[in-house]
């Protein structure tokens, strides 16, 4: 989950809501998420057992700051699957599209199985980018520009993904 500075105010909500109902939706030990920026921060790892609201805690107090380094966040997510199912994982990354840091991170799509994105905001940055992701990593891409549109865009999200 994109947590930079872009990311202040609406977009941090509209992320804690995504971790809600991706948290409705998995058996806790298949859940993992991070946070990040210039750097990684996890919210919950593979096997940890946290109840929702502690989820949804910590992405909100996740700081958002720095840049937008989305190639750091697929290469720290590569080596934590190659400790799990890797095969069978479905990764969503969770973004506004604005990558500002690290190199492009399109080359590291085709490592994932299946990487879908949900981005989120109505800014329209860097969302070429994120279809190529969604292209190489065989996934899906969707997007909520506002609030009301996140119910929605979610159960589309969690339909394609659980399937």
């Amino acid at each position: 989950m994109d947590a930079s500075l872009s990311m202040r105010g609406e977009k941090i909500a509209l992320l804690a809501v995504a971790s809600a109902v991706v948290s409705l939706c998995l058996p806790p030990r298949r859940l993992s998420l991070m946070g990040f920026d210039s750097g990684i921060r996890w919210v919950k790892k593979f096997e940890e057992d946290l109840p929702i609201e502690r989820i949804v805690e910590r992405v909100l107090e996740l700081p958002t700051g720095g840049f937008t380094n989305i190639e750091l966040a697929l290469q720290e997510t590569e080596k934590t699957l190659s400790l799990f199912h890797k095969e069978k994982a479905n990764v969503v990354l969770i973004t506004d599209g604005k990558y500002t840091e690290g190199n492009d991170p399109t080359p590291l799509a085709s490592h994932f199985p299946r990487l879908h994105v949900l981005k989120i905001g109505r800014d329209q940055a860097g969302r070429s980018l994120l279809f190529e992701l969604c292209a190489r990593g065989n996934g899906r891409f969707f997007e909520a520009r506002k609030i009301s549109e996140l119910p929605n865009t979610m159960y589309k999200a969690m339909r394609t993904v659980l399937r």
